[in-house]
């Protein structure tokens, strides 16, 4: 194996790691430091009432954006006032393969019981954060607020949208920016059109 090729799946086997040590420690994080402790149900007016499980993205999908991946990781479990699933494709130990990563997170955000907050309110809020952090284009995505951005770290794009209550972050790695951009937007819709 060249140099080049072991410091690519080094790269990547971080990256595919950091996902999963990043999303136990967001679940971690919400179980100790939320004084009323998570949310842990949804209000009877929150379309999803969990999050989809990995099986919920395509196939055909999840092998256009990363060529013979497999899932390493599908991580789950409550946040405060909502619930998160991650799921971590990545073709790092194909040789025949390009080293290619795919993130797919969908949290279910949940309405207070008394209707002060929707869940659907929440995963606005959410959007509406991640809006403010950088350019975004939304071509080809569900609802208004959908946005399509570079990585916020190494080589990457992410592609957010919104259904109700449900917040979906597809992250495609180990392309060049347009067509991650691109494998990102394409995940996104087909996972959109699944739901």
């Amino acid at each position: 194996m060249g140099e080049a090729r072991r410091r690519t799946l080094l790269r990547w086997a971080a990256v595919v790691g950091g996902a999963a040590a990043v999303s136990t420690a967001a679940v971690v994080g919400g179980l100790l430091w939320d004084a009323r402790g998570p949310a842990v149900e949804a209000a009877a007016t929150d379309a999803h009432q969990q999050p989809p499980a990995c099986a919920s993205v395509p196939a055909a999908a999840v092998e256009a954006a990363a060529p013979a991946a497999v899932l390493e990781a599908d991580t789950s479990g409550p946040l405060p006032q909502s619930a998160e699933r991650t799921c971590v494709w990545s073709s790092l130990d194909d040789p025949g393969a390009a080293p290619r990563v795919l993130v797919v997170s969908f949290r279910t955000h949940f309405g207070d019981g008394d209707g002060r907050v929707s869940g659907e309110e929440r995963a606005e809020a959410e959007l509406a954060a991640l809006a403010g952090a950088g350019p975004a284009a939304a071509a080809g995505l569900p609802g208004a607020d959908a946005l399509v951005r570079p990585a916020s770290v190494g080589d990457g794009a992410e592609a957010v949208f919104r259904d109700g209550n449900l917040t979906v972050r597809v992250w495609c790695g180990g392309l060049p920016a347009e067509e991650a951009h691109d494998a990102a937007t394409a995940v996104a819709a087909e996972v959109a059109a699944a739901l």
